[in-house]
């Protein structure tokens, strides 16, 4: 029957993609045995228990597969004192018990006592929820024993081997467990036997007469020791010493110190030997590079040239794992060329850049000062949109909601500004600076100093004051105002004539004649023997008496005029 096999179940796959996304290990540390209350069934990866759990032990072995790489292969053991039931469902467990992995199989009794019961659990890691891993039944996968031992020793050399393997327990070769000869005996061609007690004891010998040898020798003044002919090779030599055939004592440029101690140095003749790790005082160093700063720095020097004193330090701060950097000196004079390296917490604190691209978010913080004549560019072109298409520059965000937008605008066909939109906070401001010189804003303009109009080759200015002035040319709009050449000089004149009007106007008003009468009649006698008689200056004629001859009984009637002027009755013509 080929219908059996495992799977990794729904919660041990939600354990991977945690694993994964922590970088951390799942750890497969038991197994457990179960009937599935005595029905055959098939895997479900929805399961987070067995159906009827009867055993739970510990993993004996837990490998990688040698002939499929994708396979884990865990080794389970049944103990003779457990039993009395049969065996369908399997399972593997986390370290906190969680079910990771399940398998169903062939029916397997399993009796109580003096029966020990071997299962070898194949499971595909790299499984996903649509794929399992069907794996080979029988002995292939779950191991029966049931036999008696003392069975198998009448039954020959074959049937003993094919048990021995059955149990796993195979001849043994170099990188795997398993039966090996002994011998009392060293031969370094020999791969297939093991060495006894006594034959390490020959070894032993050797060794212990080696090491008499070098404690023999005495350290030179220098400290170090000679190891004569137990190393006649020739040693690299270093800057600090010519001799030939000598090892280095322990703290040498730091190797082999329980704690570093640190040390001052200037940074500009130093020599930085290959693998030297040291710890530097910076505050007490000197010709300190400016981006190393005080304090303690780990020093590992990966490679130098002592004739040209270049070499490549590797700096790490002591307090502050995240400050890295790596240092070149290229030759005696020239200083030092230093990499950060730094994580994304200390990434916002400091960022060298020479060069080079940067892509997706981008987060700044404090004054940065960009210096060099080329442009700051900024491109990508959005789509078109009621005839428009928009590149945005830079956008400046305020508290809340409130921003300020700087982008480029094409009006396809008719013009393309620069434009700026303040918006949110009640209210929203567009302004544009087009390509034909016009300025073109959706509200009022206010100006703290004076603003120049020039146009057709006149020039005003308005002044703060609220004062417009002609600057240039001979044809201010102001000039018909009897050649003014300001809005002051205009308005001015404007006033003067319109007071002198009004004053007019009011006077004539005021003396306005209302109505007009003649005064009382007088009379002026003129007898025939009165002479001349002239009626009064300012009087007007109105009639006469005469009564036949002219005698003594003639007379002439007058009166004046009168008109009515501001509340009262003149007389015209008279003082």
């Amino acid at each position: 029957m080929d219908d059996f096999y495992s799977i990794i179940t729904n919660l041990g796959k939600k354990l991977e993609i945690e694993a994964l996304a922590s970088d951390s290990t799942i750890r497969l540390t038991q197994f457990v045995i179960g009937d599935a209350s005595g029905k055959a069934i098939a895997p479900n990866a929805a399961q987070t228990a067995l159906i009827n759990e009867k055993y739970r032990g510990d993993i004996s072995a837990l490998v990688q597969s040698s002939d499929q790489q994708s396979q884990l292969m865990a080794k389970l053991v049944l103990p003779p004192e457990i039993g009395g039931f049969t065996v369908r469902e399997i399972g593997l467990l986390t370290n906190s018990g969680e079910l990771y992995a399940l398998a169903n199989c062939a029916a397997i009794e399993k009796p109580k006592g003096g029966v020990s019961v071997h299962i070898q659990f194949r499971l595909a890691v790299s499984e996903t929820a649509n794929i399992s891993l069907n794996v080979a039944t029988g002995e292939g996968l779950f191991l029966r024993i049931d036999q008696a031992l003392e069975e198998l020793a009448v039954q020959g050399p074959e049937t003993q081997q094919r048990a021995r393997e059955a149990l796993a327990v195979l001849e043994g070769e170099v990188g795997k467990r398993g039966l090996v000869e002994l011998s009392n005996t060293i031969d370094e061609a020999d791969d297939k036997t093991a060495a006894t007690p006594k034959a390490l004891s020959s070894v032993k010998s050797v060794a212990d007469a080696a090491a008499k040898s070098v404690n023999d020798k005495k350290p030179d003044p220098k400290g170090n020791i000679q190891l004569g002919s137990a190393a006649d090779a020739e040693l690299i030599e270093s800057e600090e010493t010519s001799a030939k055939g000598q090892v280095l004592t322990v703290g040498d440029f730091g190797l082999g110190l329980k704690q570093s101690q640190p040390i001052s140095i200037d940074f500009n003749t130093y020599v930085f030997h290959n693998g030297a790790h040291i710890l530097l005082d910076v505050s007490n160093c000197r010709n300190v590079p400016h981006i190393l700063t005080g304090g303690h720095l780990y020093a590992l020097c990966i490679g130098n040239d002592h004739e040209q004193r270049s070499c490549t330090v590797l700096f790490i701060d002591k307090a502050n794992m995240a400050r890295i950097y790596i240092g070149l000196r290229s030759s005696k004079t020239n200083g030092w060329k230093l990499l950060t390296i730094a994580n994304q917490d200390y990434v916002k604190n400091y960022l060298p850049l020479i060069g080079g691209n940067i892509t997706g978010d981008l987060s700044i913080s404090g004054t940065h000062t960009v210096s060099g004549r080329s442009y700051i560019e900024k491109s990508g072109v959005g789509l078109v949109f009621d005839n428009q298409r928009q590149t945005n520059g830079l956008r400046v965000t305020g508290y809340g909601n409130l921003k300020a937008d700087i982008f480029h605008l094409e009006n396809i066909g008719h013009y393309h500004c620069l434009g700026i939109h303040v918006a949110n906070g009640g209210a929203t401001g567009w302004f544009e600076f087009r390509n034909n010189g016009e300025f073109v804003a959706n509200g009022s303009g206010y100006f703290g100093g004076n603003v120049v109009l020039n146009y057709g080759g006149q020039s005003h200015s308005l002044q703060s004051n609220g004062d417009i002035v002609e600057t240039q040319g001979r044809g201010s709009v102001f000039r018909a105002f009897w050649n003014a050449t300001t809005l002051q000089q205009a308005l001015q004149h404007i006033t003067n004539r319109a007071n002198d009007a009004w004053n007019k106007s009011h006077d004539a008003q005021v003396n306005r004649v209302q109505d007009i009468r003649l005064s009382g009649i007088a009379y002026l006698y003129a007898g025939r023997n009165t002479g001349r008689s002239i009626v009064p200056e300012g009087a007007v004629f109105i009639g006469c008496d005469v009564q036949g001859e002219w005698d003594n009984n003639e007379g002439f009637y007058y009166s004046y005029i009168q008109k009515f002027i501001n509340g009262n009755w003149v007389t015209v013509g008279r003082a």
